[in-house]
């Protein structure tokens, strides 16, 4: 009974306003009313009603809704468009990867006749450089502190009076390699003339003694020259930095 006295109450509240204006009693939020009391009317609801189906809200949502369709006009047109520009850049990139792989083919084999050439003039003096050391019955010079690309290590031998070496058995490859540290050293073998053979420069001819490690040479269009380590060859690229050996002409 105590509950519908109380909805008629909040009924007269509702229909005299400025009774309920002048009304002295504190203020009770309905939040409140629920922590106290447990109960409400659903008159107490009629403010927010209103205040969530207030015009400008619908007027928002409407603009709201305009932009957005707006939007998608604009971007209809660019559906048919994105996916052949999309198709003419992966082209693109695809023609500049090839270019740039058939640039640097290109120089390497420029670089590698350019070391054959200079190869074949590097006369023997009969005298080696001062800092070749005879091992078995050949000179050779570790280069121990400078990194170069096999390049420019086949140069520095040029210069020195010799060129990469190319050991010509086990048992000169063993007197080598009881001089090393656990580094790589570039060796005068390489596939820059032909991919399925491994020549010297120094000569022109394809080495006769090759010991690769398991899994060498690698089946790669990029890894074209030797280079030895704890005893074994391997294959990289030329441009990768190595210390190296020379060996007296």
């Amino acid at each position: 009974m105590f509950k519908y006295d109380t909805y008629f109450l909040y009924l007269i509240v509702l229909l005299d306003p400025q009774g309920a204006q002048e009304n002295n009693c504190p203020k009770v939020s309905l939040s409140e009313r629920l922590e106290k009391r447990g109960e409400f009317s659903l008159v107490e609801f009629d403010p927010l009603l209103k205040f969530i189906v207030k015009n400008p809200h619908k007027e928002l949502l409407g603009e709201i809704e305009g932009l957005v369709g707006h939007t998608e006009n604009k971007l209809q047109p660019m559906k048919s468009v994105i996916p052949n520009q999309s198709k003419a850049l992966l082209n693109y990139l695809d023609l500049h990867s090839k270019l740039e792989y058939l640039d640097a083919a290109l120089q390497k084999a420029i670089n590698s006749l350019q070391c054959s050439l200079k190869n074949t003039k590097v006369m023997s003096t009969g005298k080696p450089h001062p800092e070749f050391q005879k091992l078995g019955s050949r000179y050779f010079y570790i280069e121990r502190h400078v990194r170069q690309n096999w390049f420019d290590a086949a140069d520095k031998c040029r210069r020195m009076g010799g060129h990469l070496a190319t050991p010509q058995d086990e048992d000169e490859l063993y007197l080598i390699r009881k001089q090393l540290e656990a580094r790589w050293f570039w060796l005068d073998i390489s596939n820059l003339v032909d991919k399925d053979q491994y020549i010297s420069l120094a000569t022109g001819k394809e080495v006769s003694y090759l010991k690769w490690r398991h899994g060498e040479p690698k089946k790669s269009s990029t890894a074209n020259c030797a280079y030895l380590y704890a005893g074994d060859y391997y294959t990289y690229q030329c441009s990768d930095r190595n210390f190296f050996i020379c060996q007296a002409v």
